[in-house]
Parts: structure tokens; C-alpha cells; sequence
């Protein structure tokens, strides 16, 4: 996932995540989690196999967020356990909106 990224108010962005065995190859975690951190603190968990979690590829996988409706820092978490195990986060900056 990238590091950091600024968005629009009512965006639904979409977080990539590439997994990586301990060999460097690409490969699935047996389990993956999506966590998304909004701007009040609370945190939504999101386990695949659901709607929002893709896997379009090996060690390929995808989290649609919902639209970010809270102007400020949004975080989102990608773990991956089993098979491979790894984290990853990123800071999505949510911009004010002068129409909400």
C-alpha cells in the first residue's frame, strides 16, 4: 500500500496490498484482514472472503473502503496470517468538503 494519499470528501478509494513469501515470491496469506481506522477512533475489521476484499491475483489482494465520510486521518491496516505473514498500513488524508 502506499504510504500516504489525500482524497475528497465522499471518495470510496480502493488500498492494494502485495504479499510476499519469506523467498520473495508472491503468494496468499491464508488468512487476510483489512482494518480501516476512521478519523473518530472507531475501527472497522473487514476478514476475506467478503464483498469489499479482492484477490485478483496471487499475493495480490484489494479493499474496496467504503465512502470516507469524516473530514481528517484514515487508516487503513492489511494483515495477512498463515501461509505468509505480514502487515502494512497507510494514512489517507480526507480533505474538507464546502458542501458537507
Amino acid at each position: 500500500m502506499a504510504s500516504s494519499a489525500a482524497v475528497t470528501y465522499g471518495t470510496a478509494p480502493v488500498a492494494n496490498v502485495l504479499f510476499y513469501a519469506a523467498d520473495g515470491s508472491l503468494s496468499d496469506p491464508t488468512t487476510v484482514t483489512f482494518l480501516l481506522r476512521r478519523p473518530d477512533r472507531t475501527v472497522v475489521t473487514t476478514v476475506a472472503p467478503d464483498a469489499a476484499i479482492q484477490n485478483p491475483s496471487v499475493g495480490s489482494w484489494s479493499y474496496q473502503l467504503p465512502a470516507l465520510d469524516q473530514e481528517g486521518a484514515w487508516f487503513v491496516r492489511a494483515e495477512g496470517s498463515g501461509a505468509v505473514t505480514a502487515a502494512s498500513e497507510t494514512k489517507i488524508t480526507v480533505r474538507d468538503s464546502e458542501f458537507y
